[in-house]
């Protein structure tokens, strides 16, 4: 079986603190949560990422612009060639750290919108305001020089048909990117899933509308997702878009080409999934990557690829699917996507009707 001698993503939680409270938040846990590795711990930690040769980073949270040494923590990285994503929800973005982060080097920095308008978005963000907040972060962000600026949506019931309005506003923004995301059962979100899940059908609806904008918006705004069940709908997409192809590195990159290090420096598969492979304050990042027989599990083809999987003949490109929604609906890797619309079961009555498709967006 052919590894990586190190990740070539890593995400990076760099603290668990946050000003919203997103009712979809995968990364929120109860109790307390540690403010993250300390900035020397940080620094450290950004010097040996770069050694491992790690191409890209994202310094994600909670909410990575209430650190105070977000832009030199960025600023280390960048500075060793590392390709920076910075993503956030926009309230604490002012004028002066705007241009701090700027002046680090990101290669990207990604505003949350989750809604169409105000009342879509800040009933999801839990906060009052933030809608306005993250268009004027977006704002705030283009006047200060950054080049990359995207937007960040995380589909859920409750925005699910408004996303060829976000796609439009995305547009008249004059944004770079659009990142798309499903919900996913951890976090915070697991408290009220129920509400928050699509049924597979609709999911695939979802996807064969994002290949329609791709194909359409090309030349005016990228499409982005790393969504392993695109390879249903579009296999050459889910192909060009793989790090690598064949077994080992198909399908969803958890384990085999990224991981995940925690604001306490757990290390994990990714930020759906806090099983626990290692941790940096004991152990170097690199021999976890190599050693941790968590990761080992995400490597094994024949683990991941089970059930109705193992004779879908999109297995090569989809590998089961997004491996965190196992974990987190069933406790295993081993068992389908539950998003997948060949392998779950039939939902309970009669089938959703399909609706007609969203209409193209304007733009400006």
């Amino acid at each position: 079986m052919i590894e990586l001698s190190a990740p070539s993503l890593v995400e990076w939680l760099l603290t668990g603190r946050c000003n919203l409270r997103c009712i979809h938040c995968s990364t929120w846990r109860s109790g307390d949560v540690p403010d993250g590795l300390s900035t020397p711990e940080a620094l450290a930690l950004a010097d040996r990422v770069a050694e491992l040769k790690v191409f890209n980073v994202i310094l994600s949270g909670g909410e990575p612009f209430l650190r105070d040494d977000l832009a030199e923590v960025c600023g280390r990285l960048a500075g060793q060639g590392v390709n920076v994503l910075i993503p956030t929800n926009g309230g604490l973005v002012t004028p002066a750290a705007a241009r701090r982060v700027v002046a680090a080097g990101p290669r990207m920095v990604q505003v949350s919108v989750d809604g169409q308008n105000a009342a879509t978005h800040d009933h999801i963000r839990g906060v009052a305001g933030s809608f306005e907040a993250a268009l004027a972060a977006i704002a705030t962000l283009q006047d200060a020089g950054m080049p990359g600026v995207g937007i960040s949506t995380t589909i859920s019931a409750k925005n699910v048909e408004e996303l060829p309005a976000i796609v439009d506003l995305a547009l008249r923004l004059r944004v770079r990117s659009l990142n798309l995301r499903l919900c996913l059962p951890c976090g915070r979100a697991r408290q009220e899933y129920a509400a928050l899940a699509l049924a597979p059908e609709r999911y695939r609806r979802v996807l064969v509308d994002f290949v329609r904008w791709r194909d359409e918006l090309r030349d005016r705004l990228e499409l982005a997702s790393v969504e392993p069940l695109l390879a249903l709908v579009d296999a050459d997409l889910a192909q060009a878009e793989s790090d690598f192809s064949g077994d080992e590195f198909s399908g969803c990159g958890a384990g085999k080409t990224a991981c995940c290090v925690w604001p306490d420096g757990t290390v994990s598969p990714c930020s759906y999934n806090d099983q626990a492979a290692g941790n940096v304050r004991q152990q170097d990042l690199g021999e976890i990557w190599r050693t941790s027989a968590v990761f080992r599990t995400y490597r094994d083809f024949a683990t991941l690829v089970r059930g109705a999987c193992a004779a879908c003949d999109y297995k090569r490109v989809c590998a089961g699917g997004c491996k965190s929604r196992s974990w987190g609906t069933y406790g295993t890797v081993s068992r389908p996507d539950p998003m997948c619309w060949l392998a779950s079961d039939p939902p309970p009555g009669p089938a959703e009707p399909p609706g007609p498709p969203p209409a193209t967006p304007r733009g400006t």
